[in-house]
């Protein structure tokens, strides 16, 4: 199994992620938020997800296998189940994961024979430097 995680942007309120699974089974990739620039690193960082692309695939004759996202937390929170196919997905999901949640997001497969290329798009929500309410009335999002 190959997995990969590319960093496609981080900008001071978002970032665009994308991981790809070339099969063998994927027992999780962690997106860990506390990476991200002007993060605080202290477990107060949250994203919400504000737009998925998914190409999964799966060998021939074999079992669909969905991919599963999911906020980390004591008792991992489901963020959503795709199964084989192209998916776009554009609704806002905010991190509503409870007791020792991290901010994480955890992307799994079970099958070994699933591939699959996901972007996820990510708003900065809190606990990053520039993410508060009175920061973003004086400074306004940049227009690309």
């Amino acid at each position: 199994m190959a997995v990969t995680t590319q960093t496609l942007r981080d900008s001071e309120h978002d970032a665009v992620i994308k991981i790809v699974c070339t099969g063998g089974g994927h027992s999780g990739t962690t997106i860990d938020v506390s990476t991200l620039t002007g993060a605080e690193d202290d477990d107060t960082d949250r994203v919400a997800i504000t737009k998925i692309l998914l190409s999964n695939a799966r060998l021939a004759d074999t079992a669909d296998e969905p991919v599963l996202l999911e906020w980390d937390a004591t008792a991992k929170v489901a963020i959503a189940e795709f199964g084989s196919g192209n998916i776009e997905w554009g609704m806002r999901l905010d991190n509503n994961a409870g007791t020792g949640t991290t901010g994480d997001i955890i992307v799994t497969s079970a099958s070994t024979n699933t591939r699959f290329t996901m972007i996820l798009f990510l708003k900065k929500t809190a606990g990053f430097a520039g993410t508060a309410l009175s920061y973003r009335q004086v400074m306004p999002p940049r227009r690309a």
